[in-house]
């Protein structure tokens, strides 16, 4: 079978990219654009993720993290351009200790004002250490952390050309996101459902 290309108009979807061992993990952002981008510009795209969105995970995560690359496709069109940016060697989580088990995530979920499934994401992220997490919740230190990405997601990028947004193939459109809530202190053990995932 024949594999069908993601194509949302005007959507660049971008790909971070990590590894903890050899556990390959990564997050997609989508980004809503005016016109269409050149590679170059794919590339700022990119590298703005990577050093601010990036760092922000970074933070919060585990030593045992290594970031790889941060790869930015134009899926406006089937033959859309993409560029990556590679993190320099030796780029890792900046929290020391024990990794915790990777089904320990907690999630990000972000919004566009509008209801229905299409028009909500989740972002889950995990390798954090074990001194940031009690029993089945996360501490404070960790939540903070957890906040400063949140906020960073939902902020512009490369001046503003590209807004932050949810891609939905159903509705052949994205959405811009208009919030980004962590809705509880939850260990999310199996990376899909929170107590409270989905208000």
């Amino acid at each position: 079978m024949a594999v069908i290309p993601r194509i949302i108009p005007n959507t660049v979807d971008v790909h971070l990219k990590y590894t903890a061992g050899p556990n390959q993990m990564e997050n997609v952002y989508q980004f809503i654009y005016e016109e269409a981008p050149s590679v170059a510009q794919l590339l700022a795209l990119a590298t703005d993720v990577g050093t601010n969105i990036g760092a922000k995970q970074a933070a919060f995560t585990s030593g045992d993290i290594v970031f790889r690359e941060v790869q930015a496709i134009d899926i406006g069109s089937s033959t859309g351009s993409e560029a990556t940016y590679t993190f320099p060697n030796g780029t890792t989580g900046l929290r020391g200790g024990s990794i915790e088990p990777l089904n320990v995530a907690s999630g990000i979920t972000l919004r566009t004002g509008h209801r229905g499934r299409s028009n909500k994401g989740r972002k889950s992220y995990s390798g954090f250490v074990e001194s940031d997490v009690d029993s089945n919740t996360l501490g404070s230190s960790l939540m903070g952390l957890l906040t400063d990405l949140a906020v960073e997601i939902i902020r512009d990028r490369v001046s503003s050309t590209y807004r932050p947004a949810v891609g939905s193939m159903k509705l052949g459109s994205s959405r811009p996101i208009t919030s980004a809530v962590i809705l509880d202190n939850n260990v999310d053990s199996q990376k899909t459902r929170l107590n409270l995932h989905g208000q």
